[in-house]
């Protein structure tokens, strides 16, 4: 930054004074002159002598051009005077007060004899000194992250387009992110896990050489501008997605997942080489690699998914979805009487998407929100069914739904025009989204239990919380995910797992199923732990409702069961 000039010393000629000195010689010569015209013309007039009147006039002329000639004299004397003290003075301090907003390297110190222009200089070298201040201050907000220091998005892309731009070398956009952080945060808080993004941060500083820029996007998202000719022989990245971190008494082990972009090859802008090296890392993240290379590929798939959004809104708008029912057994009376209900979208143009292909996006953009209340409002439609034939039916609520601040009055809405309907219903949710943001959820969770609601876990086993602690949600429902049904019946330590789980969900008074039962042997191993209840493809997939309504609500409620 360049720093303005030192303030110029005012002098103790001030501006009056200076005036004063100037005008009064121009005054008192005038005054001479006017008294002098003044005696000359009373003098023509009383002289009653005309050839002294003619002498003593072209004397008088004389005199009077003499004295002309003195003032004019002093008059240019005094304007030029006045001219290179104020008027010149006053006009540099104008055209440099323009340059330094440009840039206060082009302030130069302007000595003057009057002290006002000189105090004005002064106001102006201190106005510059706050405006670069102020302007340091902007650049530091506008390009960096306050909390862990380093550069932010806006800085990262500065620096890459004028990389570009400059055509020095060729350049590579690495993208990482902590991929277990919201386990972390789960399990340690928001605040521990705040400090584990600043120590990732540190660590990154330490490792990276000084022609690395470094930078945080968001949230546990770094980025990282490296020249291609020393990429592959750098190894600060693997360490920085294999490393430990210690938080207080707890080792954490990071794991990262990274997506690398280059230019020249994959892109010309700076904006497009950062998208591409983010889609590379989602890749990554997705295929549980630690580094991904982008192409070409993956643009079309992006691309695609940019187009599914469009049609997944005109579907919603269409109502272009439809529910599917896969039914739960009874072991303790070995009928059938709950089902849960999972949607699928009847697209036009690809048939029958099932939910892992357009809930994640539908989540990611907000969507599922209008999801959720189609499926509500369509179940709440079955609920007269449900009554006759003494049937529950269960749906999924995402961890967005959880966050939705209208999700209880549109459940209320529902609510007040079927009051009987609710107690045939149960909402899941999983460990995961209950422990995004404990304390909003439990608040949704318990005004929709209050309303007659039935509340299950779902796919308890694939997250990091403790039922304890999930406990505290108004909870009827333990929905064992199929991690750990899986391959039960072959390991012991696997089975001791599922019957502690299971013991330990009766326990709590909770109402305990296993999912993803696949075959006989693993049925056989549920049974005998003592679940309540068994669902999975061993029983039935998921079928479309008149399908469902002809096996199972029409009295025949053993037809997909195997028997004792």
């Amino acid at each position: 930054m360049h720093k303005p000039p030192d303030q110029v010393a005012p002098p103790a000629l001030g501006t009056r004074r200076t005036l004063v000195y100037c005008l009064l010689p121009l005054m008192l010569g005038m005054g001479a002159a006017y008294w002098m015209a003044f005696q000359w013309l009373v003098t023509g007039v009383m002289d009653s002598d005309p050839g002294l009147s003619v002498n003593r006039s072209s004397t008088h002329w004389l005199e009077m051009l003499a004295l002309c000639a003195f003032v004019a004299l002093l008059s240019i004397f005094t304007s030029r005077w006045i001219n290179r003290v104020v008027v010149q003075p006053l006009q540099q301090l104008n055209e440099q007060a323009h340059a330094v907003i440009q840039n206060p390297a082009h302030w130069q110190p302007m000595p003057s004899p009057v002290r006002e222009i000189v105090e004005l200089q002064n106001s102006f070298i201190r106005l510059g000194l706050e405006l670069q201040e102020r302007e340091q201050q902007i650049r530091q907000t506008a390009y960096h992250d306050p909390w862990t220091g380093l550069a932010n998005r806006a800085y990262l892309l500065l620096a890459l387009r004028e990389r570009i731009e400059q055509a020095r070398e060729p350049v590579t956009v690495v993208t990482w992110s902590i991929d277990n952080f919201d386990g972390i945060q789960e399990v340690l808080g928001y605040e521990l896990a705040q400090q584990l993004i600043k120590k990732a941060a540190r660590k990154a500083r330490l490792l990276c050489t000084d022609h690395i820029v470094l930078a945080k996007l968001e949230g546990p998202l770094f980025g990282a501008l490296v020249p291609t000719s020393v990429y592959p022989t750098n190894n600060a990245l693997e360490r920085m997605l294999q490393s430990t971190v210690r938080i207080r008494e707890h080792a954490l082990a990071v794991e990262a997942r990274a997506g690398v972009a280059h230019y020249p090859t994959h892109g010309q802008h700076a904006e497009d080489l950062l998208r591409d090296a983010e889609i590379a890392r989602q890749f990554a993240q997705k295929a549980r690699r630690r580094v991904i290379e982008f192409d070409q590929r993956m643009a079309a798939r992006s691309a695609a998914r940019v187009a599914l959004i469009g049609e997944l809104k005109a579907a919603i708008q269409g109502e272009q979805f439809c529910l599917h029912f896969q039914p739960k057994l009874n072991l303790r009376t070995n009928n059938i009487n709950q089902a849960e209900v999972l949607i699928r979208w009847n697209h036009p143009e690809r048939g029958l998407i099932a939910p892992g292909g357009f809930i994640e996006l539908a989540e990611q953009t907000g969507l599922i929100r209008d999801i959720t209340r189609w499926v509500l409002h369509e179940v709440y439609r079955l609920t007269p069914l449900c009554l006759r034939q003494n049937l529950k039916l269960s749906m999924n609520l995402s961890a967005v739904d959880l966050e939705d601040p209208g999700l209880l009055e549109f459940c209320k809405g529902l609510h007040s025009s079927r009051p009987e309907g609710a107690r045939h219903i149960t909402l899941e949710i999983t460990e995961s989204a209950a422990m995004k943001n404990p304390d909003q959820a439990l608040e949704l969770l318990t005004g929709l239990a209050e309303l007659g609601f039935q509340i299950a876990i779902d796919d308890y086993g694939t997250g990091y919380s403790s039922l304890a602690y999930l406990r505290r949600f108004p909870v009827t429902e333990l929905k064992i995910d199929r991690s750990l049904v899986q391959g039960a019946d072959l390991d012991s330590d696997s089975q001791i797992i599922l019957e502690s789980t299971i013991q330990m969900g009766h326990t709590m008074g909770l109402v305990v199923t296993t999912e993803g039962v696949e075959h006989d042997a693993e049925f056989e191993v549920v049974r005998k732990l003592g679940v309540d209840y068994v669902q999975g493809f061993w029983l039935s997939r998921p079928m479309p409702y008149e399908e469902f309504r002809l096996k199972h609500l029409v009295g025949n409620h053993d037809q997909l069961t195997q028997p004792m």
